[in-house]
């Protein structure tokens, strides 16, 4: 709804009786020459107050509601954009009701109709959000049966300076009421007392009519899946417009009132109370608050003795309760990255042991599998008589198991694991054993794994890796015939890093998003070892800024999305002569994820203003009719999503999740975070 003021004065003095005001007659002047039309419109405005004896302004609210007592707080009255139709915006908190601790309050917008016999006040509040269940209260699962709430009331004036107001809901199947005292208190402010910040941004431009056609046949057979059928015929699912919804509301008001949860536009349960606990958790903490709740977890409950990232569940015998993450090699890699850089920003030594317990774990990974070139994707304690995919390390190792399967995705682990751990050992001095075991792994994969031999030199996928590695390992160990063999295949592959970002692409909302991550950890392991190795040519320095032009050329192809991680990364260290808009946003995106990650049955298609994507998720795969692809048109903010082990990795469009399962690490925000520490990009205030 918009809100605008206009020239309508209104009672000069603070505590001044409106009714004097409307005696001394309609005391209002434009501030220039209006067209007749205008000057005629706010005369009826106007008119249309005065003649109700209402003056717009801020009023003080007492109230009581049939749920959770008694309250208080304001209500303005701010003129709006129809003739007769008045914004309402209504701000309150209950004095004695706490839910789980925390106080509870509510704010809305509405409107005052003045175009009736008598003023009535409305107000539109959701019955749903997102959440469908917390403890004993279940929501409807059918979004047909989940309209908005239309509560609304005559304003009776009480004496010249009060009104009474009782909030009654159409239709009458919800319980919820509440009756109100307003008393003028004083003019409005410029300002709005309170301001619903939500937005929905355009994720891309229009899709072409004749593309939309052709794609619309290609997935013909996606839409007429029995889930997608009642989607299909909406306005928005025809458009196939993706949108990013960026909310920041409230967020000054929880860095101030950390111990209150205000509900935005919705009837106030304990769903919706869970659902605001989650906005709050998001926004109460700084960024370096969440950053010590992530990094004092982690050591604690998501690192296990061998070094790898896991999950933990509490539910399981404590000897079990962590468990094994499939693709942990990637997730530890980033794990020892984010403690690395945390040791080089504040020197703490409890980083330096926790980057290199975890360090020790990816070493591992490649040492206990006997064959020469091959690496485990996690490690586990070892558990006796387990029937399943693991294997038992042999030796020295028989106490540890190790999963295989270690691929393409689980080298990019090595990535930005080591050279991470290498510049923060460099820094510390001495473990000349850990470093010469980096450096053996690297060589050992170089000459030995099958995805790092090159078969064909003009073909970027098949010398990309291998150049990545020759690099990395000269950076570690300066070694001239890496670095020859380095320089020889930057130059096939400098064409296609800067005219495609590294193969950025983002697409009328589909993408590769687990391709983009494993993008961002590439370039910035390319980035940092231009930058930091030897180099003998003095051709590193030049190579340093294609890699940073990419990145600039990655940020442009994926404009309009909220990654995250790829616009903090993309945004600092890309060749940019300013920073670049997509920076702030980063930062506004790690605001968003509450801490610590919680779980709750979440399902955001009971919402009635839920639509599915008219185009499956990784469409590429071709299963979207025996896999579960499925993506909404909206992504939603991190507060309203469930957590994940690693969010920059997950699809955006996810719109559910479950109260049960895993808890989950915070290595994702850690990475980030320390990232931007390090580059200077996010301050220890913030």
């Amino acid at each position: 709804m918009s809100i605008k003021n206009i020239a309508i004065r209104t009672p000069a003095a603070t505590g001044s009786s409106p009714s004097a005001a409307g005696q001394a007659g309609p005391a209002w002047k434009a501030r220039r020459i209006f067209p007749r039309a205008v000057a005629t419109l706010l005369v009826l405005v106007f008119s249309s107050l005065a003649q109700a004896e209402i003056a717009s302004g801020i009023y003080r609210v007492t109230g009581i509601d049939s749920r959770w007592g008694t309250y208080s707080g304001q209500v303005e009255i701010r003129a709006g954009d129809e003739v007769g139709i008045h914004d309402i915006i209504h701000i309150q908190q209950w004095d004695d009701a706490r839910f789980e601790g925390d106080s509870i309050a509510l704010a809305w917008e509405g409107v005052l109709d003045l175009s009736g016999s008598e003023p009535t006040v409305e107000v539109s509040l959701e019955r749903v959000g997102f959440v469908t269940q917390y403890g004993d209260l279940m929501r409807n699962p059918d979004p047909t049966a989940n309209a908005p709430v239309l509560y609304s009331s005559e304003l009776v004036k009480a004496d010249e300076a009060t009104f009474e107001v009782s909030f009654r809901p159409a239709p009458e199947d919800q319980e919820w009421t509440f009756d109100e005292t307003w008393i003028w208190d004083r003019p409005s402010d410029p300002t709005p007392i309170w301001v619903n910040e939500r937005v929905s941004l355009q994720g891309h431009d229009p899709v072409p009519e004749q593309l939309k056609e052709r794609l619309f046949r290609l997935f013909k057979s996606y839409h007429e899946m029995p889930e997608v059928q009642p989607y299909v015929e909406r306005p928005e699912f025809q458009e196939a417009m993706h949108y990013w919804i960026f909310d920041p509301t409230d967020y000054d008001f929880y860095r101030s009132r950390p111990d209150v949860l205000r509900v935005v536009q919705k009837i106030v349960d304990p769903i919706s109370l869970v659902e605001t606990r989650l906005r709050a958790r998001a926004y109460r903490h700084s960024l370096a608050e969440k950053q010590s709740v992530f990094d004092e977890q982690v050591p604690v409950y998501f690192l296990n003795d061998p070094g790898m990232i896991t999950g933990f569940d509490p539910t399981l015998p404590e000897d079990l309760r962590q468990t094994s993450d499939k693709d942990s090699m990637l997730w530890t890699g980033s794990y020892v990255a984010s403690q690395a850089m945390r040791y080089l920003v504040t020197g703490e030594t409890e980083a330096l042991e926790t980057m290199t317990h975890a360090l020790e774990g990816q070493i591992l990974c490649y040492e206990i599998v006997p064959t020469p070139g091959e690496f485990a994707r996690t490690l586990r304690t070892h558990i006796e008589g387990a029937d399943d995919e693991w294997i038992q390390g042999e030796g020295e190792y028989s106490e540890i198991d190790w999963l295989p399967g270690g691929n393409n995705d689980m080298l990019k682990g090595f990535y930005s694991g080591f050279l991470w751990a290498h510049l923060a050992l460099e820094r510390a001095g001495g473990y000349g054993d850990l470093r010469a075991r980096m450096v053996d792994v690297l060589q050992g994969l170089l000459d030995y794994n099958p995805l790092l031999q090159v078969q064909a030199l003009s073909d970027v996928t098949d010398i990309y890796d291998r150049m990545v590695f020759l690099l990395l390992s000269h950076t570690l160990e300066p070694d001239l015939s890496k670095y020859l063999e380095y320089a020889a295949y930057y130059k096939v592959v400098e064409p296609w890093l800067t005219a495609t970002g590294n193969g950025s692409v983002y697409w009328y909302g589909i993408a590769d998003w687990s391709g983009i991550h494993l993008g961002i950890q590439t370039l910035l392991a390319l980035v940092m070892g231009a930058e930091t190795a030897s180099d003998p040519l003095l051709i590193l320095e030049d190579h340093a800024l294609t890699y940073r032009d990419a990145m600039a050329t990655a940020l442009d192809r994926l404009r309009h999305t909220r990654i995250g991680l790829a616009q903090l990364v993309y945004g600092t260290l890309g060749s940019f002569s300013e920073p670049p808009p997509e920076l702030e946003d980063a930062l506004w995106v790690l605001r968003e994820m509450p801490a610590p990650k919680e779980r709750y049955e979440i399902d955001y298609s009971i919402n009635p203003a839920f639509c599915l994507s008219p185009f499956p998720e990784e469409p590429w795969k071709l299963d979207w009719l025996q896999t579960d692809r499925f993506q909404s048109l909206s992504v939603y903010p991190l507060f309203e999503k469930g957590p994940r082990n690693y969010r920059w990795k997950v699809p955006p469009g996810s719109f559910d999740g479950t109260a049960t399962g895993d808890w989950e690490p915070g290595v994702d925000y850690l990475f980030a975070y320390w990232f931007g520490r390090y580059f200077g990009v996010i301050r220890p205030d913030m």
